[in-house]
Formats: structure tokens, sequence, C-alpha cells
């Protein structure tokens, strides 16, 4: 399960998944430790977009969204500017991507939901950074 922490290489969302599911169905202290652990890590906001697109189960993506979330609310400045141009395309392209099919869409509720706060959170920093020009 640590192995979801490993930032060096490729994500195996395979094994996020997994460890998703063990903490839901049987509530192992471990996988809950290793995903509170994925949560809080400071890269953890780059592996979203492939748990988004590969993970096969809903808390998984749901999970991914809380860490872009936390990344967003608490390292949005840290994060360089080519990055944070990057994350905002891809979460209105994502979302784009989810409502246009609406079976999907409707399958996935919750995560339309927190793609949403995400991107009224990131356009909210653009446009706060486009703004103060105008108020000095």
């Amino acid at each position: 399960m640590d192995r979801i922490l490993d930032f060096s290489g490729p994500m195996d969302v395979t094994l996020f998944d997994q460890t998703v599911r063990t903490m839901y169905t049987t509530a192992n202290l471990d996988a809950q430790k290793a995903l509170i652990a994925f949560q809080s890590h400071p890269q953890a906001w780059c592996r979203v977009g492939e748990i988004l697109e590969k993970a096969t189960e809903e808390n998984s993506k749901i999970l991914a969204l809380a860490a872009l979330d936390n990344a967003v609310k608490t390292r949005w400045s840290l994060i360089p500017a080519e990055d944070r141009e990057n994350l905002r395309r891809f979460t209105i392209q994502f979302l784009n991507s989810l409502c246009l099919d609406f079976p999907s869409k409707s399958r996935h509720q919750l995560v339309v939901r927190k793609m949403n706060l995400i991107i009224v959170q990131v356009s909210s920093f653009f446009h706060s950074v486009l703004s103060l020009p105008r108020r000095f």
C-alpha cells in the first residue's frame, strides 16, 4: 500500500483502486493511513489526472479530487504558473467530457460536483490575479 506514496515513477492506478476498495470494504487501518498520506503529499495533485482517467472505483476519483482540492486551497501559489494553467485546462476539459456524455454524468455525479467546486476555486484564483493590476 505504501507504493501509492512513491512519486518517483509512474502511478499504479490499479493499486490505488485496490487500496481504496480495501479501505471502504474492510476498514483497513493501513489502507486508511496510506490514503491520508497520499492526500496530504505535496505532489498528490500531479497524479489526479491519471487517477481520474484510469480509476475504476468512484471513491478513488473522489479521493484524488480531494487531494487536488487540498492543493488548490493550500499550495496554489507554490504550483508553477504553467502547471496551474495546465491544471485549469485539464479540469475544464475533463468536466466537459463527463457532462457531454449524459449517462456518464449521471453515473459520476459526485465527481462532477467536486470538479465544479474545484473549477470555481481555480477560476477565483485566476480572476484575482487578472484583476490585481486594476486594484492599484
